[in-house]
């Protein structure tokens, strides 16, 4: 009730001057940042719309899996995407998802070589680029205990 009364008494002038100070006070020089939940919320979703288009330029390019049945384990499972050694998830944490997420990094394998790959079957997988290019070029594909291994033609 106070406050009302003294509001009223307040001259016009004095009011419309206090509201530009304050809109003035809100131009700060480091405004306060985003909610953490919206701002995940857009970073998550230009993650997802990169992680789209790059595993649809790899599955084009490798089809079901880059190895194929040139290895003697042969193919097993669906077809997954699956990082270089060099460019795991562990490694590229805190980059953005345009350098995380290339087509030079990533192939798409069977669920058996990705297995293989990242240690969570026998025998391991070892693929090494033979170029800068890194997976869009040539690989060299070597299955560790048994000493097979093949490199891609030109």
């Amino acid at each position: 009730m106070l406050w009302r009364a003294m509001r009223r008494m307040v001259p016009a002038v004095e009011r419309a001057a206090r509201t530009v100070v304050e809109r003035e006070a809100r131009r700060l020089a480091f405004p306060k940042p985003a909610p953490r939940r919206r701002a995940k919320r857009r970073r998550d979703a230009e993650e997802r719309r990169v992680k789209r288009d790059v595993r649809k330029i790899v599955a084009r390019r490798d089809g079901y899996c880059r190895l194929g049945k040139r290895a003697p384990t042969g193919c097993f499972g669906p077809s997954q995407w699956a990082h270089l050694p060099n460019l795991r998830r562990a490694r590229t944490v805190g980059q953005r998802p345009e350098q995380r997420h290339t087509s030079a990094g990533t192939l798409m394998l069977c669920q058996r070589h990705h297995d293989e790959l990242d240690g969570r079957a026998r025998p391991r997988l070892q693929i090494e680029p033979q170029s800068r290019c890194g997976a869009n070029g040539r690989l060299h594909f070597v299955v560790g205990e048994w000493g097979w291994h093949w490199t891609e033609e030109a």
